[in-house]
């Protein structure tokens, strides 16, 4: 007999999420348009880096230029 070495907590939980994130797209691309769908349907890395010294991250905050 082969077992699934994941649990069918595991199992439903990650068809909850699906099923949110389904959800969510399709409202907002019913609410934005076609833009919305192709704004999913690629995905991007974002860089994020560490402050060198305690408190820089704070010093720094705002300065980002975002």
């Amino acid at each position: 007999m082969l077992l699934a070495s994941i649990s069918l907590t595991d199992i439903w939980l990650c068809r909850l999420t699906y099923g949110w994130i389904k959800t969510q797209i399709q409202k907002e691309t019913s609410e934005r348009g076609a833009d919305a769908a192709t704004k999913y349907s690629q995905s991007a890395i974002v860089k994020t880096s560490m402050p060198t010294e305690l408190g820089a991250l704070r010093k720094a905050d705002g300065e980002e230029g975002f």
